[in-house]
């Protein structure tokens, strides 16, 4: 069947914006920030596992079980799923002085979110005579939180959005007029939320100076179904919500802030307002927080329909990839030879039920055909805590990987040498922060659970989390190397310095050595003096090879520093070199000259 022709029991997505800071240690800018928050907006959660009854449940399962005996039996469930030690990291409260490893944060004032948007080109056929080319649905927020990491200091934003087969779904015509159709959500309708809700910022404009398409409502509507014309947030009750729209204005000013030296990712208004008090694109107060990826927020999707095996693989596919709806495959099909081993987990498809990963969503598909109860009562209350708490200690670790690897060139970038202090000291926070990060918040094992472990595992793998987490720690140690190599160089730097001394202590005391002799010898008179001359002249030249050989060594033996290493001991001898060569040479020529004069002196007596 096609997209448009698939009903929807529920859709249910989650979308996680990680951001992280500019420097490691703006860490205490960030903890002032957050115990500064003034609790109209963002309220800390007490309970992290504070994810009550979905919104959307059916009146029946509230009479067979209460909202308060919910949440106890799933809470259980959700600490008994994971080891101590990642419970430790979920759920652990402040001790001995030190806030928690993992603060939640809530968000307030948001109980709806209606977004519209474009099918695509070519819209989508819904009647004999017309067509929708765009649509507008209304979505439920069952949460809006804030996950503070200590360790190394990030955020993660979640946003839980659900509409269900009673969602109110409006679809336009190509002249923005309402069709007039009684069918619910479809297939097409999730397809297109998917791809287009979860991006932050337009990845491109078809163009800026003019308004695009026309939307539903006449809204402008930006690379059809790439971006929402708008959506709007509205609050609890019957209350009109704010309409944000991506107008031209908007559009550029989101566009200069991408060209700006800065190159700060926009943001856009819908998604700003959401999150309300956090610098995260320059415009508000409080340290400015950095997106890590491009402009796709990570998103974990329930999607159920009656029976799974109506939904053609070109729109599996779709899913997995969160592509817009279409006509056919997305990508070549040779491409998606191996779609089903290197993307589903199909553990339980006999019974409609797939499990679909790729680097930046993750998607569960159930069918009710045999019934409700498992597929939208356990398997997605498992979505929402379970499975949630997996892809978030993912984004954990790759958002920290990310700010790691930023952090170490922005060290170097900087401060401009190995050779600074403040370098050395940034290099060990960032060993030392990393270590505390790989011991509390990286987890290759999270549960004794078979299936927590291969849905985990997947997870990781299509992250790249495995690979990244080695280059980073490749980064740090070869750091770590370079600044023991120039402490090594220093100390040899040190022990040449004192041999320097030393020859210059040998050549004074030699001097006055030959001082106090020399007035005794010469007071003599006779051969004595003659065989003292004689004698000098060999100690001027053995002198002069033994300076010559040392500054050689000083300049190209085992001290001379890597090539674009700063230089340390080449700098300082460079100047010295051309002198330490002519006194060298002058030595032994001083030394020829004296025992020349001697054998002639010799030969030809008086």
């Amino acid at each position: 069947m096609k997209s448009g022709d698939i009903p929807v029991r529920v859709f249910r997505e989650i979308l996680l914006f990680p951001l992280r800071l500019d420097h490691h240690a703006d860490k205490p800018l960030l903890n002032d920030h957050l115990a500064g928050l003034d609790g109209k907006i963002w309220k800390p959660l007490g309970d992290p596992k504070t994810i009550g009854r979905s919104r959307i449940a059916a009146e029946s399962d509230r009479a067979y079980e209460s909202d308060a005996d919910h949440k106890r039996r799933n809470d259980y469930a959700e600490l008994a799923y994971f080891h101590p030690y990642v419970q430790r990291f979920l759920y652990e409260e402040a001790s001995a002085g030190r806030g928690p490893l993992l603060t939640t944060y809530a968000r307030e004032g948001i109980d709806r979110l209606v977004v519209t948007a474009g099918y695509g080109f070519g819209g989508i056929p819904w009647t004999a005579t017309a067509s929708a080319h765009s649509f507008s649905l209304e979505l439920l927020v069952e949460r809006i939180h804030c996950h503070h990491v200590r360790e190394p200091g990030l955020l993660i934003f979640s946003v839980e959005l659900v509409a269900d087969q009673n969602a109110d779904v409006r679809r336009f015509g190509e002249d923005g007029g309402l069709i007039d159709d009684a069918r619910g959500l479809s297939l097409a309708e999730v397809l297109v939320v998917k791809d287009c809700l979860r991006r932050v910022f337009p990845p491109y404009f078809e163009k800026l100076g003019t308004p695009g398409r026309t939307g539903g409502g006449g809204a402008v509507a930006w690379n059809r179904a790439l971006f929402p014309s708008s959506v709007e947030l509205a609050p609890a009750g019957s209350q009109e919500g704010q309409i944000f729209a991506l107008d031209v204005a908007t559009a550029n000013a989101m566009a200069d802030q991408m060209l700006m030296p800065e190159r700060l990712h926009p943001v856009a208004p819908w998604w700003r307002e959401v999150f309300k008090g956090f610098n995260i694109d320059g415009n508000a107060l409080g340290p400015q927080l950095f997106q890590t990826g491009d402009e796709r927020m990570q998103s974990l999707s329930f999607v159920a329909v009656g029976e799974a095996a109506a939904v053609e693989r070109p729109d599996l596919v779709r899913l997995c990839f969160a592509d817009g709806p279409g006509n056919g495959y997305p990508y070549d099909p040779a491409f998606l030879a191996e779609f089903e081993k290197d993307h589903c987990y199909d553990r339980f498809w006999d019974q409609g039920t797939r499990y679909m990963f790729s680097s930046y969503s993750t998607t569960l598909l159930v069918q009710t055909l045999g019934g409700d109860f498992f597929p939208l009562q356990v398997l997605q209350e498992h979505l929402r805590r379970h499975y949630f708490r997996l892809q978030l200690m993912v984004q954990i670790n790759k958002t920290g990987l990310l700010a790691f690897s930023s952090w170490l060139s922005a060290a170097m970038r900087l401060h401009g040498s190995l050779r600074s202090s403040r370098y050395r000291r940034q290099v060990n926070d960032l060993r030392r922060g990393f270590l505390e990060f790989s011991q509390i918040s990286w987890f290759s094992n999270v549960s004794n659970q078979e299936q927590a472990r291969e849905l985990y595992a997947a997870m990781m793998r299509h992250s790249g989390n495995p690979d990244l987490y080695q280059e980073v720690a490749r980064e740090l140690e070869q750091a770590r190397n370079e600044l023991a190599e120039i402490e090594t160089e220093k100390q040899s730097e040190a022990g040449a310095g004192l041999n320097v001394i030393a020859l210059v202590a040998s050549a004074v005391g030699l001097f006055l050595t030959y001082a106090q002799v020399a007035g005794g010898v010469f007071a003599a008179g006779g051969a004595a003096a003659d065989w003292f001359h004689s004698v000098l002249g060999g100690v001027f030249m053995v002198a002069g090879v033994a300076a010559f050989y040392v500054t050689r060594q000083f300049y190209e033996g085992k001290w001379k520093p890597r090539r674009g290493d700063g230089l340390p001991v080449k700098a300082r001898i460079r100047d010295l070199r051309r002198p330490a060569y002519l006194l060298s040479i002058g030595a032994v020529a001083a030394g020829a000259v004296i025992l020349v004069w001697q054998g002639l002196a010799r030969l030809w007596p008086g």
